[in-house]
């Protein structure tokens, strides 16, 4: 309206030394051949959670294509459910339970890929320019100016799939209008690996590599400054 023009759309978090020394802390032990995967399993809407199962099985598939190594990213109101999925996955994931942002952001500027619910760690996952898929509840032609619309609210990255119902369940139309999940549950596990798997193809023809220390060892990372709150906030199931 003021007659500007917009020459960049990305997001910024600006991350420290001590933010990124925490994720360094926390992979220490990280097979650096299994892709990092951050799964943001939360959202304010019961309805914009996709169960948890479909989270497990999306695991468990994209695994036989490439090793995969889950990172569990969740609010502290929400450790049930990220022991629950943990405990469905085939491979045994980090737990990042209620970290700072900041912290957060660092763990997943080394990810290769973030599946998850349309939410704020969705949009972390973006400023880091990390490859992001969203289970979005909303449907496929649905109303484009409404909260839950990815035109709206989609990811500011480089590389993102907002995979989305075709249309809504029952008498949904514009969007979805249930209080639980309903017209996310229209979203398939077929649908996210899909979506999934293209970001990682993407992200060989561009010659991206997210191993933290290519081709050795995982060495031991900097001491993190205050032990005991990584200790409280990161778990290792």
């Amino acid at each position: 309206m003021l007659g500007g023009r917009v020459e960049d759309r990305s997001l910024d978090v600006c991350l420290t030394a001590s933010d990124r020394r925490f994720a360094s802390e926390l992979l220490t032990h990280h097979d650096p051949h299994r892709i990092l995967i951050a799964v943001g399993i939360g959202g304010r809407a019961a309805s914009r959670r996709w169960p948890l199962s479909n989270y497990a099985e999306l695991i468990v598939r994209l695994n036989r294509h490439r090793a995969m190594q889950p990172i569990i990213v969740c609010a502290r109101e929400e450790d049930a459910e990220a022991a629950q999925l943990a405990d469905m996955l085939p491979v045994r994931p980090y737990i990042l339970s209620g970290v700072p942002l900041r912290a957060a952001c660092a763990v997943l500027e080394l990810s290769g890929l973030f599946v998850g619910n349309d939410s704020g760690t969705v949009h972390l996952a973006a400023a880091m320019d990390c490859r992001t898929v969203v289970v979005s509840k909303h449907p496929q032609g649905g109303e484009r100016d409404h909260a839950n619309s990815p035109v709206r609210f989609g990811p500011r990255c480089s590389h993102y799939q907002v995979v989305q119902p075709m249309e809504g369940a029952g008498d949904c139309r514009d969007s979805c209008r249930a209080t639980q999940p309903h017209c996310i549950r229209l979203v398939t596990v077929e649908m996210v690996v899909d979506a999934a798997l293209d970001l990682l193809r993407q992200e060989r023809r561009d010659g991206v590599s997210h191993e933290l220390f290519p081709g050795s060892i995982v060495p031991a990372a900097t001491h993190v400054t205050d032990e005991a709150s990584l200790l409280s906030v990161a778990r290792t199931f």
